[in-house]
């Protein structure tokens, strides 16, 4: 789930939030602290995530499942409220360049956690990209039918990687979802890094149109394109260094689609 909490905060100075031990001994979850608004002081409105350790969202929970504190101190909570906007239209591109050859299958099982995070209302595109891109799935909102097309997967030759990360941002912008999201798992290799004209293009895709982009590390690459850790923060998404097992659960407690309060 995701939630704000409205708590009476006197300098909003080291501001954690945590489970109570009932609550956490049901139900042991990762509770985030995304975002915190002091535009109405004192009362403050936090922006919380509760993510499971299977990386799913759980059920929503009451003023009386958290604790605020600020500076060590327990602080004064006024409601806690479900953030719901929307369903995500999520676009999952993969690297199958053969720079990647022995780390493919273990990104394809990782890249099917993620959505097994996903609900019936979110739309996911699959595709791989080397030196050509290859579409493998329509926008579905069936699960199994995007793992499938994951698992088809094949190695390919060199890494486009502007061609991959531009193709995967024009789908995203086409999905008829509030939320529209890009997560590319490659090394960050690039054999078109002389392609200036593209880069800029790709760059003003994500930011100009409101698309997050994550990308994901692999580690394979001798050498690897800035633009593949520098654009995810441009757009509100984020790089991460590794693919490891929490991975997808640190995506699914970025990804907009756990708003809807169908994840709640």
């Amino acid at each position: 789930m995701r939630a704000w909490i409205l708590a009476a905060l006197a300098l909003v100075a080291c501001v954690t939030v945590g489970l109570r031990a009932s609550t956490s001994a049901q139900s042991p979850l990762i509770v985030t602290v995304d975002q915190v608004d002091t535009s109405s002081m004192p009362d403050v409105a936090l922006t919380v995530s509760a993510i499971g350790p299977d990386g799913k969202p759980k059920a929503v929970l009451g003023t009386g499942d958290f604790d605020v504190f600020e500076a060590g101190t327990l602080a004064s909570q006024q409601s806690v409220e479900a953030n719901s906007t929307g369903a995500v239209g999520l676009v999952i591109a993969i690297d199958t360049s053969g720079s990647v050859k022995d780390k493919l299958e273990d990104t394809k099982v990782r890249a099917m956690a993620l959505v097994d995070g996903m609900i019936p209302v979110d739309l996911v595109v699959v595709g791989g990209f080397a030196d050509t891109r290859r579409p493998t799935v329509a926008p579905t909102t069936d699960n199994e039918a995007a793992k499938q097309a994951i698992g088809s997967l094949s190695q390919g030759a060199y890494t486009a990687f502007f061609n991959g990360v531009g193709t995967a941002v024009q789908v995203a912008l086409s999905m008829p979802t509030p939320g529209k999201a890009v997560v590319i798992y490659s090394d960050g290799e690039n054999y078109e890094r002389d392609d200036l004209a593209g880069e800029q293009h790709v760059r003003q895709q994500a930011v100009d149109n409101g698309v997050q982009v994550y990308t994901v590390d692999l580690q394979t690459a001798s050498e690897q394109d800035q633009l593949f850790k520098d654009l995810p923060p441009l757009t509100g998404g984020q790089y991460f260094g590794t693919l490891t097992d929490t991975t997808a659960a640190e995506l699914l407690a970025h990804l907009p689609h756990l708003d809807h309060p169908d994840h709640l």
